[in-house]
């Protein structure tokens, strides 16, 4: 890993066009959700790195680092350095592009402008319990 790559750089559905993100602070911090990967009442999986966690408490949810066979490009691009592994932990990430205008970025703040509006559920709108996407 790149010194300047974070887990989040590395985080495959950062880059999918399926990535929802529920504003859970006024102006800040985000909750991450994959459209495509529903549970029986059709609710989306929370998107972790720390799936194991997250499910004995419950939660539904889909590995973040690992993606899934849904991953389809948001056409956000990743640090040339991370373009390896990001496919190394998903064949599909071979279609995310290259961009050395993202070092020195955090992917945090790229992340809204490749995402479809639809996809980005404002604080005034959140209802995570029981949340259909």
């Amino acid at each position: 890993m790149r010194e300047d790559t974070t887990l989040n750089d590395c985080t495959v559905c950062f880059y999918c066009s399926n990535l929802v993100l529920i504003e859970v602070t006024k102006g800040g911090s985000f909750y991450a959700h994959c459209s495509k990967v529903k549970d029986a009442k059709g609710t989306c999986a929370a998107v972790t790195s720390e799936k194991e966690m997250f499910e004995s408490r419950g939660v539904f949810s889909v590995d973040g680092l690992a993606g899934c066979d849904k991953f389809k490009s948001s056409g956000m691009p990743a640090k040339p350095g991370d373009i390896e592994g990001l496919v190394r932990q998903n064949e599909l990430c071979r279609g995310i592009p290259a961009d050395t205008s993202m070092n020195g970025k955090r992917i945090e703040e790229e992340i809204s402008r490749y995402l479809n509006p639809s996809n980005i559920i404002p604080y005034e709108k959140r209802d995570l319990l029981g949340r259909k996407f």
